[in-house]
């Protein structure tokens, strides 16, 4: 456990380096078309070589992963009329033996967000694809983030921006946070728009998916506070978030959800039942010490807190976002793909941004 993530903790702060350069660095001139032309053509080139890499080795990826089948287990439960967040019917990846994956039954990790979606997916497209309908599910979500995107910033081709969504639909095709990131690119199509109310709804219902989505709701949220005081709005989406919150928890039960959602993400002793955990920073650290909730917590409040002293909105939703990988108990992945839409969406808004003050 005492490893740290290579993948996870390389990308971090090559992001943060990006973020960076365009937010010291970057100058938006007429010299840099022509590198526009050539980075286009690259995530085309990058795009083809991924879906070639996705076709072949579509079967050894699948196997790799076990959130599509922990979704897919809820689901089949649920629908069969079972609780999946009391009943162990949820097969997850509990390590190697021989090198030979081992799956353990537990309960459901994820709130009833993804639960009640992929559900409804379940039903409309499994007796059309069958064992496709999971991937097939979020590639639709990919796709639908991409027309959110285009219509975000209609400045932008849409030839520029295929490749870059359609290349993240394939490296997250297993994996639920694509449902997240569909909530918060509608979120984040709000916040453009000087919406408030409805962009802290859809920060929310995607931080249900993901709990790595209570960042950005968080320093979302303290931003409206500190910057309009809009505290009838901020009220307003409490007392809605809490009725939503108990409207899907309460049929599932509130200490059955908490207890295999909010420990599991948290307690290294729950975690470790049925799961594999570390590669994060914290973990190197702290091992399995009984106080890793605690610290964690507490680093991850210090996050939420120091975006109040961040004036840009883009980079306080970025920063926190993209150093949180570092606290949490798992090096997961799909930790990237939030902050990696906040920068791509903190770039685009610079160079159009810079462009307008040119004219």
């Amino acid at each position: 456990m005492a490893t740290i993530d290579v993948i996870v903790n390389f990308f971090l702060p090559i992001m943060i380096l990006v973020w960076i350069f365009f937010n010291f660095y970057f100058k938006n001139n007429k010299g840099n078309v022509a590198r526009h032309k050539f980075f286009t053509i690259i995530l085309w080139i990058i795009f083809i070589i991924l879906l070639i890499f996705f076709i072949k080795y579509y079967s050894l990826l699948k196997e790799l992963h076990d959130i599509d089948d922990a979704i897919e287990g809820a689901v089949k439960g649920f629908l069969e009329g079972k609780n999946p967040y009391k009943e162990e019917i949820v097969p997850r990846f509990a390590g190697f033996v021989n090198g030979q994956p081992i799956m353990k039954n537990a309960t459901f990790n994820y709130p009833p967000t993804s639960l009640l979606t992929y559900s409804l997916s379940y039903i409309l497209l499994h007796p059309i694809i069958n064992e496709f309908w999971y991937p097939i599910t979020n590639i639709i979500f990919g796709m639908i983030v991409f027309l959110i995107f285009c219509i975000t910033f209609p400045e932008i081709k849409k030839q520029d921006a295929f490749p870059i969504f359609a290349s993240l639909s394939m490296l997250f095709i297993f994996d639920n946070i694509m449902l997240s990131l569909l909530f918060v690119s509608i979120a984040f199509y709000f916040i453009i728009n000087k919406k408030h109310f409805p962009a802290l709804l859809f920060l929310f219902i995607g931080a249900t998916v993901k709990f790595a989505g209570l960042i950005m709701l968080s320093v979302f949220f303290l931003y409206i506070l500190q910057k309009f005081r809009e505290i009838k709005c901020l009220l307003t989406f409490i007392i809605i978030a809490l009725a939503i919150s108990l409207i899907m928890v309460i049929p599932f039960g509130i200490y059955n959800v908490v207890y295999s959602t909010i420990f599991y993400f948290s307690d290294i002793s729950i975690r470790s039942q049925s799961s594999i955990y570390g590669g994060t920073l914290l973990v190197y650290l702290m091992g399995n010490s009984p106080y890793f909730a605690i610290v964690s917590n507490a680093c991850i409040l210090l996050l939420i807190i120091s975006s109040l002293f961040i004036e840009n909105l883009y980079s306080r939703l970025f920063l926190p976002e993209s150093l949180l990988p570092l606290f949490t108990i798992q090096a997961s992945r799909s930790l990237l793909l939030l902050p990696f839409y906040s920068l791509l969406v903190f770039i685009i808004k610079k160079i159009i941004d810079e462009k307008k003050e040119r004219q």
